[in-house]
């Protein structure tokens, strides 16, 4: 199909009638991108110019819409399909066709003002016209300088060129992300400064703090030195030149490089004239100043003198903030992390020096890890040593125990075996009645404390002894009268049990005060009046407490059986039997009678 061409009228007039479009406007104005709003304005004056169609009269609003009958609806959107598919065809049928690129904007601007008009010609027919697109791949030929390239191309610029270009190579950045730094962003007072990127544009996301070169920095501090002269000059070109007015711009304007991208995209055009690389394709220039962040990246990796070439290839994508790289990696690394790799590619940076001292300091920095690398291996010896070591003493113990059992037969052994497991029980069973008999010490103390706490009090009918049996008696008092935790309550309750007894001869108050503090603030009911009678016997005293040993033990006297033959029993009545020959054997009469009664509570089956 061939192209229409309008005529100069023709053209004029849809022209001037795109501009006025009501329709038009309010759909570019409520996008967010210069850039976008700029292409989009551009491709719908041609698509329109293309129809030869007034857009406020092609394109129907919602209530334009509705008011159409059902085929009436279905004739107008059979005509955008088929309008839109002729001009997509005649554009492919072109002898110079638009780049992928181009026709994929083409069709997202024509689809977004036609659903902003709430036009829905349905998802079917978008696919059906994107696979006749062709795959969106870049048809400009791009070129990457040379190190002399790029000195040559710097070499005719200005130093607020110069200064530009440099810092936006060496840090990995788009132009536009440099033009919009501000003075306050940069940090030189580093061996690598930095430079603050707020945001980037096209990933509309804040980063972290990149880093430029050395040489960079003595440009960019040359450059410095004379920004308020070349801020000054611009101003004056514009036509500002009364003084306060100067002042006033220069002091307000806190951009490092206070230029557009016009004005930058003008300076590298021409110092890549003054060289003679100046090369187009298409529309293109094949060396812009995108052809940086590639020379960045490529001679970053070939000087890396890290770990390996994808190390390099890794921090570089992480440099130039390109990938999930920079997401995961700014979390998780210390700027000193940052500028030792950057340290490990800056050599690949550098323009107009042969050299500088990284490579001594490389030097420095190779020969502290060979150094200790030389004491992890010592150490890994001095392990190796140890162990073997180890080794030789376990065959050792090895060796002497095969040499102790060996020269026993079978029954000799087993006997041996015996005798062994004999004594660790014994060990174990006198470790168990040390714990009980500590028990009973702690149960005595506190009773005795009790008894002459009460007599005190009996003598000189005194709230000071109030208050030390209660403090005492705490520990003992039962878990919903702790959760109280209210010791007054418990003073007070003493006072009244002891003063309802106060007028009965000592030993009756004794004995009937210990009885009702038990019936009231005893945990486990103790008979404190009877049992302490049982035990007063050469200042020795015994208490039984059930602990969570004598429990576990109790498990094992639950595994008694009346239906084991009697040699079993035997065996169990034996083990138990030493058992309570070994707990009771030093006591006297008095301790054997309350042991009997200790038994009778803790082993029933006996």
């Amino acid at each position: 199909m061939v192209a229409w061409k309008p005529s100069n009228e023709e053209e004029e007039k849809i022209f001037s009638l795109f501009n006025q479009s009501r329709k038009i406007q309010c759909f570019i104005n409520r996008l967010k991108s210069k850039s976008t709003k700029s292409s989009y304005r551009t491709e719908l004056r041609k698509f329109f110019i293309y129809l030869n169609e007034n857009p406020d009269s092609y394109i129907l609003g919602r209530k334009e819409f509705r008011k159409l009958q059902n085929e009436q609806q279905y004739d107008y959107t059979d005509k955008l399909e088929e309008d839109i598919e002729n001009y997509i065809d005649s554009l492919l049928g072109s002898e110079k066709p638009p780049a992928p690129k181009t026709l994929i904007t083409i069709k997202s601007a024509i689809k977004r003002l036609l659903e902003k008009n709430r036009i829905d010609l349905g998802s079917s027919f978008w696919k059906e016209l994107t696979r006749k697109l062709p795959k969106n791949k870049a048809v400009t030929e791009k070129e990457t300088p040379t190190q002399k390239e790029l000195k040559s191309i710097l070499n005719q610029m200005k130093l607020p060129g110069k200064a530009l270009f440099m810092v936006q190579m060496t840090s990995f950045s788009r132009l536009d992300e440099i033009l919009k730094v501000k003075l306050e962003d940069i940090q030189l007072d580093y061996e690598f400064p930095r430079i603050k990127i707020p945001y980037t544009n096209s990933k509309n996301r804040t980063i972290a703090l990149k880093r430029i070169s050395p040489e960079a920095k003595e440009i960019l501090l040359d450059y410095l030195k004379i920004r308020k002269d070349y801020l000054k000059n611009k101003l004056i070109k514009r036509g500002i030149k009364n003084k306060k007015e100067l002042e006033f711009q220069i002091e307000h304007d806190d951009r490092l490089f206070p230029m557009s991208i016009q004005n930058a995209n003008q300076i590298w055009t021409t110092a890549t004239k003054k060289t003679g690389l100046y090369r187009k394709d298409g529309n293109r220039c094949t060396m812009g100043f995108h052809s940086l962040r590639r020379y960045a990246k490529m001679n970053f990796i070939k000087a890396y003198k890290g770990v390996d070439d994808k190390t390099g290839k890794y921090w570089a994508n992480v440099f130039m903030n390109k990938g999930t790289e920079a997401d995961k990696v700014y979390d998780d690394y210390t700027s000193k992390d940052f500028d030792k790799q950057y340290s490990y590619g800056v050599n690949g940076l550098i323009v107009f020096a042969n050299t500088l001292n990284f490579d001594n300091r490389f030097e420095e920095m190779k020969d502290k890890l060979e150094t200790a690398n030389n004491r992890i291996q010592l150490q890994q010896t001095r392990l190796s040593s140890q162990e073997l070591k180890i080794n030789e003493l376990t065959t050792l113990v090895e060796r002497m125990v095969y040499d102790q059992i060996n020269p026993f037969s079978g029954p000799q052994l087993n006997h041996k075996q015996e005798k062994i497991e004999e004594e660790y029980e014994t060990k174990a069973l006198n470790e168990h009645n040390k714990n009980i008999i500590k028990s009973f010490k702690k149960e005595i103390i506190f009773r005795k404390n009790l008894r002459t706490l009460i007599n005190d009090y009996y003598e000189n009918k005194s709230n000071d002894n109030i208050k030390k049996i209660s403090k005492i008696l705490y520990p003992k008092l039962s878990p919903s009268m702790k959760r109280n935790n209210d010791i007054e309550l418990v003073q007070k309750e003493l006072g009244s049990i002891l003063t309802k007894y106060s007028n009965l001869n000592k030993e009756t108050f004794q004995n009937k005060s210990i009885k009702h503090i038990s019936d009231v603030f005893s945990n486990n009911n103790f008979d404190y009046n009877n049992d302490i009678e049982l035990i007063d016997i050469d200042g020795k005293y015994l208490i039984s407490e059930i602990t969570e040993e004598t429990t576990k033990f109790e498990e094992f006297l639950k595994s008694y059986d009346e239906n084991w033959d009697e040699k079993k029993k035997e065996e169990y009545r034996n083990k138990m039997g030493k058992f309570i020959e070994g707990s009771m054997v030093s006591l006297t009469l008095k301790e054997e009678m309350i042991a009997n009664k200790f038994k009778k509570i803790l082993y029933p089956h006996m």
